[in-house]
């Protein structure tokens, strides 16, 4: 009878560490994504890399109010450093940041009027009282607060100067003290020459000659207009809601006798 003899097992060999090769220089690629594996792919092996955070799989740049970049929404709000003030207060951004989504915080579709208000000298006649032509050749003369001045302005003669950037730039600002922002055209000297002659030509033409008004000075002003109101001329009081909550509106007046009407639109929401 055959004896069945038992073979002592075999321990398995460690496998030894790749030797490194010579003249092999250390990869900063290598140590991030690993070895190269020749025959089967990251992306086939399914592996996330530092190349797959940098670039995103699908970008949608269709809308002109935000992007998508793998189906994340992102919007943005840019606010020029000319034309408004560079020194804010405490927690300035917190309307924004607790906004929300879905804000909408488009600026208005406005235009920009350099405009002239002409100061005049009245006789006795013409003190207390106003005169507007309100049907035609529009122009007015009415008393300017408490200087004991009236105000000449006319819709032909008035505006001198037209901006529809989103901030007023005027050809007259390069290579001034205005810069990047618009200064004070009052006291500028290349502020436009006065329409005096214009408009005191105009008002002659519709009061009598025993309603006297002489020059004194002019004042420069800026006038944002809606772009939609070069129709029809109108100043309507407009507002919009960028969020609800919090309450972020935005109101934009084209006469001080118009905003009255905020009161009823506040209190209907």
């Amino acid at each position: 009878m055959q004896k069945k003899t038992t073979k002592p097992p075999v321990k398995a060999k460690k496998k030894s560490p790749p030797a490194k090769k010579k003249g092999e220089k250390f990869s900063l690629k290598r140590l991030i994504m690993g070895e190269e594996k020749p025959d089967l792919t990251e992306l086939e092996a399914g592996s996330t890399t530092i190349l797959d955070i940098l670039s995103p799989t699908a970008i949608d740049t269709k809308s002109r109010d935000y992007i998508v970049v793998d189906g994340i929404f992102h919007a943005y709000l840019y606010v020029t450093g000319y034309g408004y003030s560079t020194t804010v207060g405490s927690c300035w951004l917190a309307p924004l940041v607790e906004a929300g989504e879905g804000g909408d915080f488009r600026p208005f579709p406005i235009k920009y009027e350099l405009c002239e208000i002409i100061l005049c000298r009245v006789n006795e006649r013409l003190r207390d009282i106003g005169l507007t032509v309100m049907d035609g050749p529009f122009f007015s003369i009415m008393p300017f607060g408490r200087t004991g001045y009236h105000s000449l302005t006319s819709v032909t003669f008035t505006p001198h100067k037209t901006s529809r950037g989103i901030v007023p730039r005027f050809p007259c600002m390069e290579g001034t003290d205005c810069g990047g922002r618009l200064g004070n055209c009052n006291t500028c000297a290349r502020r436009p020459e006065s329409a005096w002659e214009y408009m005191a030509a105009l008002a002659r033409k519709y009061v009598r000659e025993e309603y006297r008004f002489a020059y004194e000075r002019s004042l420069f002003s800026m006038k944002p207009v809606l772009k939609a109101s070069e129709i029809d001329d109108s100043r309507p009081t407009v507002l919009k809601f960028s969020t609800r909550r919090p309450a972020f509106l935005s109101v934009l007046s084209g006469k001080i006798n118009t905003v009255y009407d905020l009161d009823e639109f506040l209190d209907e929401k």
